[in-house]
């Protein structure tokens, strides 16, 4: 049986990663986290991202909880009222395969 390593799942603009809306990186720094990047015990995800949104792009908002999200139209919509749901789901599917490489502790 093969070991799987693992990762903590952090959201890549957490990390200072220019993964957000306006591709600006966020002045954040913690300690804690630092150290985590330094042992490579974390997996920085950005559904938006992965799931083939540009950055910058117009902002979003979700318009329900995420369990409501599945299956749904206009679950996330951009600032000039387009449905964005298929990129959300999408990168939300992607990083779910991405998951299954590892052993998830915290996310």
């Amino acid at each position: 049986m093969t070991v799987k390593e693992k990762k903590i799942i952090v959201s890549a603009c957490l990390l200072n990663h220019a993964v957000r809306y306006n591709a600006q990186v966020l002045d954040f720094f913690n300690p804690f986290l630092n150290e985590l990047v330094q042992q490579n015990q974390l997996l920085a995800v950005c559904p938006e991202v992965e799931g083939g949104m540009n950055t910058p792009r117009i902002p979003s908002e979700m318009q329900m909880t995420p369990p409501q999200i599945y299956g749904s139209k206009h679950g996330v919509v951009n600032k000039n009222g387009e449905d964005v749901t298929v990129f959300f789901m999408s990168g939300i599917k992607k990083i779910e395969a991405i998951m299954q490489e590892y052993t998830i502790i915290a996310a």
